[in-house]
């Protein structure tokens, strides 16, 4: 970047201005939702579990679903959607659907304050593990959870040895006690912690899916043309761009650049919005689309920039 630079209403601004100038344009573009029809699939079926156990008789224990799903294919972003789906029309002071992280320490004790976390209460940690679970639990009650979900739950292959007890004191507490139903979220490792617990996994009605997009099905080739379109369009509604950038033509490259996952698609375009921005472009352009790759972490890349070199 220049020492200084003509924004679009022609005023000479410093190198810090363009740096705030940028940085707010990537936190807008950070706000902005497309139309995922896979991620809202994973809604449906989790809100299915959460209405079929509303009247269940008080006490009756529980089941659950699960969804293992790669890194970055948008299962959190499904859990924060079905919430805000839940939450429409609820109670005042009520969480319908609970969202938990699981905690990095992936031990049994950590569970409870990790609950108490997404609760919003003060001081998760303190007291013992008996005085958490208990807090936590009546809590949950008292919120009106209907819907538990655990994600990051591939943190509890990080120990072997508490893997099993993770699960078994979740199943125990909440899901045995007829607290809510319970649905467990993570990457591949996920699957291997339940499918150590049979007891567990038997309990669970649901086995939800949520794939990267593959550029040989037809169908993945038109659900992400049509979310880059949408995406392209919001840019400009919400006054980012002035004009849109046809991402869509591109839509291969991102399936290429990303591993077909869509948090590394969403931040290509977020690094390139802040390349256009930075240069006053009117659009994303291809070349912005190689830096938006180029800025990628380096867990996040493929070996090639495909932004760089023609696709078939």
């Amino acid at each position: 970047m220049s020492s200084a630079s003509i924004p679009h209403d022609g005023a000479t601004e410093t190198p810090s201005d363009l740096v705030r100038r940028v940085a707010q344009a990537k936190a807008s573009f950070s706000r902005i939702r497309g139309t995922n029809p896979y991620q809202d699939a994973v809604v449906a079926a989790f809100d299915e579990v959460r209405l079929a156990h509303i009247d269940r008789d008080p006490g009756t224990s529980c089941g659950g679903a699960m969804l293992v799903a790669p890194y970055g294919t948008g299962k959190t972003e499904a859990l924060l959607a079905l919430a805000r789906h839940a939450a429409t029309g609820a109670p005042e002071g009520t969480m319908p659907v609970l969202n938990v992280v699981m905690r990095a320490e992936g031990t049994p004790e950590a569970v409870p304050s990790a609950i108490l976390a997404a609760l919003g209460a003060p001081k998760p940690d303190a007291g013992r593990p008996s005085f958490r679970w208990d807090k936590a639990i009546r809590e949950m009650r008292r919120r009106g959870v209907q819907l538990a979900t655990f994600d990051e739950f591939n943190r509890a292959a990080r120990r072997v040895t508490m893997s099993r007890p993770i699960a078994t004191v979740i199943q125990e507490r909440i899901m045995d006690a007829g607290v809510c139903p319970v649905a467990f979220v993570g990457s591949e490792e996920a699957d291997i912690v339940l499918k150590g617990c049979p007891a567990l996994l038997d309990r669970l009605d649901d086995g939800v899916s949520l794939d990267p997009f593959d550029w040989s099905v037809d169908e993945d080739q038109r659900t992400l043309v049509d979310f880059l379109n949408e995406i392209d369009g919001k840019i400009v509604a919400h006054r980012l761009l002035a004009t849109e950038s046809t991402l869509e033509r591109h839509a291969e490259r991102f399936v290429l650049a990303s591993g077909g996952r869509m948090r590394v698609i969403m931040k290509v375009i977020r690094n390139a919005l802040g390349e256009a921005v930075a240069r006053n472009a009117e659009a994303i352009d291809l070349e912005d689309l190689a830096f938006g790759f180029a800025r990628l972490p380096l867990a996040d890349r493929e070996a090639r920039n495909p932004f760089e070199e023609k696709t078939s």
